[in-house]
């Protein structure tokens, strides 16, 4: 009756995935590895992780994306009786309890709300307290990674934008959740380690700065779909678009200031910006 299934989306990332695996594997019923199309020296290391670890391993035809990977899951949770569904990133580590805390604030707002946990980075690992604890909130909008989402509220909802692909999908979501009534809810006592990119410090003058760098191929959806949820939904939340807005012109600021891939990053930039007002997807022929 209250079956927890776990899914995570993996592409070329074996070591991270078998991590993130590890983590969670004692805290929901069942996992399932749903693979993007990885190359051929990934996906042996995933099968040969996901049969170490007694997990199953779900070797997708092409690469649907994050929302198209996570969309068959649901369809399998649903077959396998799933009360809830857990989205996770092949980068993340569920911290200990954080499902079962999760499951505590599910159980409080029944099938209405889809329940995340609170994110660490890295630096806040070294100052992690088990004892400092935050009560529970509602906020706007919550990452793919971490997200327990109610196999009913899911079927109310509808499946994940996979016209989105890998970027902004969580957003999406999250946005046509409350437009139909539903909450976001963030535990304060669930926690969850993620990878935002990978981090380069640049060392400034007087400080050190923190920068996030993606590949060309990912600022492309970044602001490709930005582009298509600003025309979506900036009419019902325009105060969560215009905010989306002021931080991704900041991070071309950013690109432009430290990315040494700058060049490309900008070309893939602009032609993911023509494509989100044109409609079209340049990358996958459509």
């Amino acid at each position: 009756m209250n079956k927890i299934i776990a899914l995570i989306v993996s592409y070329n990332n074996a070591l991270e995935l078998k991590n993130t695996v590890i983590h969670l594997i004692k805290q929901v019923n069942e996992i399932l590895v749903l693979d993007n199309n990885s190359n051929s020296e990934e996906l042996e290391l995933l099968s040969g992780i996901c049969d170490e670890l007694k997990v199953e391993f779900i070797q997708l035809k092409k690469n649907y994306g994050i929302s198209g990977a996570l969309n068959y899951g649901f369809k399998l949770a649903k077959l396998k009786k799933a009360r809830w569904v857990l989205t996770m990133d092949q980068d993340s580590a569920a911290m200990p309890g954080m499902v079962s805390n999760m499951i505590k604030a599910a159980l409080q707002y029944g099938d209405e709300a889809i329940i995340c946990p609170t994110i660490l980075k890295d630096s806040d690992l070294k100052e992690f307290d088990e004892k400092k604890r935050k009560h529970n909130i509602e906020i706007k909008s919550s990452i793919t990674s971490g997200n327990l989402i109610p196999m009913e509220l899911f079927e109310q909802v509808g499946e994940f934008n996979e016209d989105y692909f890998i970027d902004s999908v969580d957003f999406e979501y999250n946005l046509r959740a409350r437009n139909k009534g539903y909450k976001i809810i963030q535990s304060g006592d669930a926690y969850l380690k993620h990878k935002l990119g990978d981090l380069r410090i640049v060392n400034l003058i007087l400080y050190e700065w923190n920068y996030v760098v993606h590949n060309p191929l990912r600022r492309y959806y970044m602001y490709r779909n930005h582009i298509k949820l600003s025309r979506d939904y900036f009419r019902i939340y325009p105060i969560f678009i215009i905010k989306k807005t002021l931080l991704i012109i900041f991070m071309l600021i950013e690109i432009l200031i430290f990315d040494k891939n700058r060049y490309e990053n900008i070309k893939y930039i602009v032609l993911g910006i023509k494509d989100g007002i044109m409609n079209r997807n340049s990358l996958n022929g459509n």
